[in-house]
């Protein structure tokens, strides 16, 4: 396939996206890996909402709300094979393999 990839990377820079538009992208992705493909996320991210609000609490003012950052067990219901590693308090890395 012309314009296939072994690897897609996106780092802090998906936040800005609304979910829809995150999960549209990824699709959109997908279709452009080589077969064992991957799609590297490394994003401001959480396992969950509530983890994101625990954050959002801690950080207090300093939270950005324009952001729309990733919840990966709501994504992950879009895209069953996407995998999650929490690297910080509120980073991590979404991988999906082709």
């Amino acid at each position: 396939m012309q314009n296939s990839y072994d690897f897609i990377i996106a780092t802090y820079s998906l936040h800005h996206l609304t979910d829809d538009n995150k999960i549209s992208l990824i699709q959109a992705m997908t279709d452009l890996l080589n077969e064992d493909g991957v799609i590297l996320i490394g994003d401001v991210a959480f396992a969950n909402r509530q983890d994101l609000e625990e954050c959002r609490e801690k950080v207090g003012a300093e939270w950005d709300d324009e952001e729309i950052y990733f919840v990966y067990d709501e994504l992950q219901k879009t895209s069953p094979t996407l995998k999650f590693e929490q690297i910080s308090y509120c980073a991590g890395v979404l991988s999906l393999l082709r």
